[in-house]
């Protein structure tokens, strides 16, 4: 009898062994699955982040695709504005016409000194140029057509100070129309140096 107690209390405690390891196993399972929840809402939280910073994102990419939009059409509006002035800019004029000394008009008791004046002054001879009509103007103070030729004679020398002060007195003074416009010219030119 004591083997069939010994038999019965086997078969118990076997029973129990698989009772609490199947207990085990559910309580093991249930702290799994909590586990596995909290992650998986985790998981979910991060997600629904990323979507919203998705969202967010293409919300301003969409913004940055209408300003540049907006932007392409006032360039398109801007350039057809350009195409209807079709302003010609005049032509800047040579080197060569830069430094060509315009034609005066010759006063009548002068003439032969202006040209003499202006010959030199074109083959580079600056300074018995400017004596010439440095002399031109000491005779005669009020000739316009003497302050010219030392204004442009100073210019070439790149004296752009002195050549513009000569340049104004010749325009206030007496000066063939001309004269007057080159004057003007090298004072433009004097400018944008």
């Amino acid at each position: 009898m004591v083997v069939h107690w010994i038999t019965i209390l086997g078969i118990i405690l076997i029973a129990a062994g698989i009772f609490l390891t199947y207990k085990g196993q559910n309580i093991r399972n249930k702290f799994d699955n909590e586990r596995l929840h909290q992650r998986i809402s985790e998981k979910t939280s991060q997600i629904g982040e990323l979507v919203n910073g998705n969202n967010e994102l293409l919300t301003k990419i969409d913004e940055y695709q209408e300003s540049l939009s907006e932007k392409d059409e006032i360039i398109q509006q801007l350039e057809a504005q350009i195409a209807e002035l079709s302003v010609s800019v005049p032509k800047q004029p040579t080197d060569e016409q830069i430094e060509a000394v315009p034609q005066v008009s010759p006063e009548s008791e002068f003439s032969d000194v202006i040209a003499q004046a202006k010959s030199l002054c074109n083959k580079g001879r600056y300074d018995e140029a400017y004596k010439i009509a440095d002399d031109l103007r000491q005779k005669n103070p009020d000739f316009g057509l003497a302050y010219f030729l030392l204004g442009t004679i100073e210019m070439r020398k790149e004296h752009y100070d002195e050549g513009e002060e000569l340049l104004n007195r010749a325009i206030q003074r007496e000066l063939p129309d001309e004269d007057k416009a080159w004057a003007f010219h090298n004072l433009g030119i004097s400018s944008v140096r």
